[in-house]
């Protein structure tokens, strides 16, 4: 007759596998952004301040004369306006777009992302539903277990970040999960 695993043995087994699991889970929210994504908001960022900058400008002036007089440029400072940089930024990305995209990409995408496990956001959100699962139903087991060594008189205290809704599910609701 085989003997059955010591419950605090198979516990803490259970309790290594859930580490694992979460080892591998923070890897996954570790992993850079894929490059295409990336560069797909820095076109965005950049539509965004060109924007901006062509709406903080106000050269009335040049269009709505005082009394007869030539139109005159005055670039005001505007109370609501952006910071300069972002102003500047704008006016690039107006002027120059393909050049100021072409070193942001360098330097800001493809530099910090050398190197780097790549992850879609898409596929990053799959590896962590599942991985989450993963760890839902190993918590189940876990508390299946303590439930089953404190019927049989052995005392396994819980781990303090135990799921409370696993904890204190009924006995029928675990097998459900």
């Amino acid at each position: 007759m085989a003997k059955s695993p010591n419950p605090a043995v198979l516990v803490n087994q259970l309790r290594s596998l859930r580490q694992r699991l979460l080892e591998e889970r923070a890897d996954i929210v570790a992993a850079a952004a894929d490059r295409d994504e990336a560069i797909e908001a820095l076109d965005e960022g950049l539509d965004a301040l060109a924007k901006e900058a062509l709406s903080d400008v106000n050269l009335a002036g040049l269009i709505e004369t005082r009394e007869g007089g030539a139109p005159v440029f005055s670039v005001p400072s505007n109370p609501g306006a952006s910071t300069d940089t972002r102003l500047i930024l704008g006016f690039v990305a107006l002027i120059n777009r393909e050049a100021l995209r072409d070193a942001l990409i360098r330097t800001k995408i493809d530099a910090p992302l050398q190197g780097r496990e790549r992850l879609a956001t898409a596929a990053k959100r799959k590896a962590l539903a599942a991985l989450d699962e993963k760890l839902t139903r190993q918590e189940v087991r876990e508390e299946v277990s303590i439930r089953e060594a404190e019927a049989n008189g052995a005392e396994i205290l819980r781990r303090a970040d135990a799921d409370p809704a696993i904890v204190l599910a009924t006995d029928a609701a675990l097998e459900a999960m």
